[in-house]
C-alpha cells in the first residue's frame, strides 16, 4: 500500500479525510486508484489551461512530470466544482484534457470521445474580454470539458447530451449557433463570421462570437460551407 501521490484524499490534520469509503465513492474494493492521478493533461497550452481552471475553482492546481493533474490539499468544505476536480483525479477511469493554442476545427472546446477533450486556449483567451460578462468563461470551458469527461468515464453517460447536461451543473456550455449568422467581408471576400449562442445557465444571456475565417472565402459563401477559424472577439448580451 502506498500513499496517494496527489495527497487528494487524506489530510493528516483532518481525520475525516482518512475515510477510504469516501475516497473510493463508497466502493473501495472496486474503485481502486493505483496512482491517485487519473486526469491526464497535454498540449502546448496546458499551463494556461490549468491556470484558468484553478482560477475558476479556487484550487492550487499543477501538472506533474507524468502529465497528471494535481490538486493541493486544503482543510475545509469543498464547493461542487472543487469536489468534481478531486473526484476526477481520484477516479479509476482516465479523463484526458488536451490544451491547444489554436485548432480551427472547433471553437473553445471539443469532445473527442472516450473521456478525451480538447480546449483551444487561443479561443478561450477571447472570453477574458470585458465585453464578456456571461458565465461562459475561460476556466469554465476547462471545467465543463473536465465534467463531461468525468461523466463519460465514471458516471456511464451514454450520450453527449447526458454528459453535457451533467457538465452544465458546474459550468455552462453553449447552444448550437442561433439563426442569423452574419458574414463579414470586403472586396468580394468573406473574412469572418459573427453568430450568437445561448449560454446554458438559465439566464437568457447570449454570447456573440466573431470568428476569423482561415482561409477567407469568396462572397457569397459556397453552399454547405462550414466556417472554420479562430475566435477573435466575444460579447455577451444583455
Amino acid at each position: 500500500m502506498a500513499a496517494d501521490p496527489a495527497s487528494e484524499s487524506a489530510v493528516p490534520a483532518n481525520p475525516q479525510t482518512w475515510n477510504r469509503y469516501t475516497y473510493g465513492l463508497n466502493n473501495p474494493l472496486i474503485l481502486v486508484d493505483p496512482t491517485g492521478t487519473i486526469v491526464q493533461v497535454s498540449g502546448a497550452g496546458q499551463n494556461q489551461g490549468v491556470a484558468d481552471l484553478g482560477d475558476t475553482t479556487h484550487q492550487n492546481l499543477s501538472v506533474d512530470s507524468q502529465g497528471n493533474l494535481q490538486a493541493a490539499d486544503f482543510i475545509g468544505p469543498r464547493t461542487p466544482a472543487q469536489q468534481l476536480v478531486e473526484n476526477a483525479i481520484a477516479s479509476p477511469n482516465t479523463v484526458s484534457l488536451n490544451f491547444e493554442t489554436r485548432n480551427d476545427a472547433f471553437n473553445f472546446g471539443a469532445d473527442n470521445g472516450d473521456g478525451s477533450h480538447s480546449i483551444d486556449v487561443g479561443d478561450t483567451a477571447a472570453l477574458k474580454s470585458p465585453d464578456n460578462k456571461s458565465a461562459f468563461t475561460a476556466g469554465g470551458v476547462v471545467l465543463h470539458e473536465l465534467a463531461e469527461g468525468y461523466a463519460q468515464t465514471s458516471l456511464n453517460a451514454a450520450t453527449f447530451k447526458e454528459a453535457h447536461t451533467f457538465a452544465n451543473q458546474f459550468a455552462p456550455g453553449l447552444s448550437q449557433p442561433l439563426p442569423g449568422i452574419e458574414y463579414l467581408g470586403t472586396g468580394g471576400m468573406t473574412m469572418g463570421v459573427r453568430f450568437s449562442q445561448q449560454v446554458q445557465d438559465g439566464s437568457g444571456t447570449l454570447l456573440r462570437t466573431t470568428m476569423a475565417l482561415s482561409p477567407p472565402v469568396s462572397y457569397p459563401t459556397p453552399s454547405g460551407y462550414v466556417p472554420k477559424g479562430p475566435v477573435v472577439a466575444v460579447k455577451s448580451t444583455p
